[in-house]
C-alpha cells in the first residue's frame, strides 16, 4: 500500500548492521530530502498517489512510494522499501512506463538490490503477470539514454 506519511523505518536504516554510508546520509538528511516531495495541491498529491497505488496493487506488489518534485526524470528504491519517483516521469511517462519503472525499482527492493539488467529481467515478468505489455520496459528505458550508454546497453 503506497502512503503519503513520510516516515522512516528505523530497522532500515540505523540498526542494520550493513547499512551503506549513502543509506545513512540519506537517513539522517531525510526530512531535508523530503521537503522536496510534490509541491502541488493536496489534492492533486493524493491523485498521483492513488493512480501509483492502482499500478502496483495490478502488479500485485506493495511499495512505499514518494513523490519528489523535480523536473529530472528518476526514480530509486532504498533497502528499506521506500520508493521515490520524481514529479518530471510522472508527467512524461504513460502508465505502461511508470509500471514498468515501478516494477524495477520493486525488483531491486525484493531482490537484494539486484544489477540493473536484473532488475529489468524481473520487471519484466512482473510486468507480464500483471498484464502490462514487456515492451513497455524497453520504451521506458528510451526515457533514459544515459542509462543505456552507461550499462551498454542498445536501443
Amino acid at each position: 500500500m503506497i502512503t503519503q506519511q513520510n516516515h522512516w523505518r528505523k530497522s532500515g536504516a540505523i540498526e542494520h548492521p550493513t547499512v551503506t554510508m549513502g543509506e545513512l546520509i540519506l537517513y539522517l538528511l531525510g526530512s531535508v530530502f523530503f521537503l522536496l516531495i510534490a509541491a502541488c495541491s493536496t489534492s492533486e498529491y493524493a491523485r498521483q498517489i492513488n493512480y501509483l497505488n492502482k499500478i502496483t496493487a495490478r502488479l500485485n506488489k506493495t511499495a512505499h512510494i514518494r513523490i519528489v518534485n523535480s523536473d529530472i526524470l528518476h526514480a530509486g528504491a532504498w533497502r528499506s522499501g521506500d520508493i521515490w519517483i520524481t514529479s518530471a516521469l510522472l508527467t512524461q511517462a504513460n502508465e505502461q512506463q511508470i509500471a514498468a519503472v515501478l516494477a524495477h525499482e520493486i525488483a531491486h527492493i525484493e531482490n537484494n538490490n539486484a544489477t540493473e539488467y536484473e532488475a529489468d529481467e524481473i520487471a519484466v515478468s512482473y510486468l507480464i503477470s500483471a498484464g502490462y505489455d514487456a515492451q513497455s520496459m524497453a520504451n521506458v528505458l528510451k526515457l533514459f539514454p544515459n542509462t543505456h550508454q552507461r550499462n551498454g546497453l542498445k536501443r
